[in-house]
């Protein structure tokens, strides 16, 4: 009998023993438990994060920032993924600038194609039907012809540089020209062009140096004329001014 000595100390024993197990077995459930949240706060919810991110960034949302801020190993694995995803979203924005630029400059070369193209079609024709009766007036159709063809030339020309085209800007090849001559010229080929505009210079031309991209000021000075004329009427005012540092044109 377990109520008698010695047999009484073995049933303390096997109790001691049984809650000794029993303890153990809690202790040890406590443990898991504890040992499960842990890694499950520290391991699998980043985790967790990270593969939301994943998902994120495959779906195109660039902006999908992990909160997961300690400084762990995890924590640089995380930073880590934050650069990849910053350089990324940085390299989407520059390329979408690049497309929008390039299809920009696209319809820009494409709109002022059509303007040397006029142009050049009608003194063709004006010279076929002789309206340029003398040789005075057919040198200067044939200078117009010969500065509308130089502007092609340039815009197809930039048509091959889109393989550049990295700075979202066309090249500038800047040189010193002078401003009385370069405005003059400009004045005399929309003279030229436009017979049926009355042209007007509203005070003499300034002569000093600029260092500007010849053709492209040419072509900025066609695009306001062309404008001008299109949308404005018969009359027609350039004015050029010296100003301290620069001159400023204007088409009236």
């Amino acid at each position: 009998s377990l109520s008698v000595p010695p047999f009484s100390q073995f049933k303390e024993i096997i109790y001691a023993v049984i809650g000794a197990i029993v303890t153990g077995l809690a202790v040890l459930g406590a443990l898991i438990l504890l040992w499960t949240w842990y890694l499950s706060r520290t391991v699998l919810n980043p985790l967790k994060e990270i593969y939301v991110a994943t998902e994120e960034v495959i779906e195109g949302n660039l902006d999908y920032k992990i909160q997961y801020r300690k400084q762990d190993e995890i924590g640089r694995f995380i930073h880590g993924f934050d650069l990849m995803r910053n350089h990324l979203k940085k390299s989407t924005e520059q390329q979408q600038q690049y497309e929008l630029a390039r299809k920009q400059l696209i319809a820009s070369i494409s709109h002022d194609l059509r303007t040397p193209l006029a142009s050049i079609k009608g003194y063709v024709e004006g010279l076929e039907d002789g309206i340029a009766r003398n040789e005075e007036m057919q040198k200067k159709y044939y200078r117009v012809i010969k500065s509308k063809t130089d502007q092609l030339d340039r815009l197809i020309e930039d048509l091959f540089e889109f393989s550049k085209f990295e700075l979202e800007q066309l090249s500038i090849d800047k040189s010193l020209v002078n401003s009385q001559e370069f405005f003059l010229e400009v004045f005399q080929i929309a003279q030229l062009e436009y017979e049926d505009v009355d042209f007007v210079l509203a005070d003499p031309l300034p002569s000093v140096s600029l260092s500007i991209d010849g053709g492209r000021m040419k072509q900025v000075m066609a695009n306001l004329i062309d404008n001008a004329v299109k949308y404005g009427g018969t009359n027609i005012v350039m004015k050029v001014e010296k100003l301290p540092g620069f001159v400023q044109a204007s088409i009236k």
